[in-house]
């Protein structure tokens, strides 16, 4: 099956589940069918052989903490609930190990840069920056302009800037205290505390060199289609 058909799958998931109004609730009890399409489908997450997704009980559907229109899948076993991205488990290919490490590097430093994110979008008028609308906050996302995306702010990083070890193991983003609004149990890597002097290098590196704006969903995509 080619990704572009897995997406359709998964946006299908998204249509049939957005009319169950009682959120958050059970997948398996509520929607056994779409349960059993999730299952097969995370067998193609980059953690999928990890304790992450040991044991699978049941899969919850959540409302996203910060965007209250969007929906967040979160699996149930042994160690918890633990929030994933159906949209990783549809792509192109599975991650070799060294993807995923790059994975988890880049989500600490998202993790990172939260903040200034958060921070600029708050303090910009809602109005998208291509089709000129306003809309509400919450439609609105922050996107990196080219040339300086943040695919390329993330290797100049790493290829040019930071001369030392990357770290290989990570903490998960709700531990932070840093001020930005998250999920209560969000499960993005972060950077732990020893690596504090990655952290503010990236942070500094990432506040002098970004080139922010706000995209409304629509805009957003196509931009990013484009690409």
């Amino acid at each position: 099956m080619l990704a572009k058909e897995r997406d359709v799958i998964r946006k299908n998931i998204l249509k049939e589940i957005s009319s169950i109004k009682s959120v958050p609730f059970s997948l398996k009890c509520k929607r056994p069918d779409i349960f059993r399409q999730i299952m097969v489908m995370i067998t193609r997450h980059p953690d999928y052989n990890t304790s992450r997704f040991n044991n699978i009980k049941d899969v919850e559907v959540k409302m996203n903490a910060i965007d209250k229109k969007n929906l967040e899948f979160w699996i149930i076993n042994d160690i918890g609930s633990r929030s994933f991205s159906l949209r990783t488990c549809c792509k192109k290919k599975v991650d070799t190990p060294q993807q995923s490490q790059e994975h988890k590097l880049k989500q600490a430093m998202r993790s990172a840069i939260l903040p200034q994110i958060q921070n600029f979008k708050n303090s910009e008028p809602a109005k998208c920056n291509e089709c000129k609308k306003s809309f509400d906050p919450n439609d609105l996302e922050v996107d990196h302009r080219s040339p300086l995306t943040f695919k390329i702010l993330f290797k100049i990083f790493c290829e040019q800037v930071w001369k030392k070890s990357m770290p290989v193991r990570f903490r998960k983003s709700y531990e932070l205290n840093d001020g930005a609004q998250r999920p209560e149990n969000a499960q993005t890597d972060a950077f732990l505390e020893e690596d504090g002097e990655i952290n503010n290098a990236w942070c500094e590196f990432h506040e002098n060199n970004c080139d922010l704006r706000l995209l409304c969903k629509p805009c957003h995509r196509k931009l990013a289609s484009a690409v």
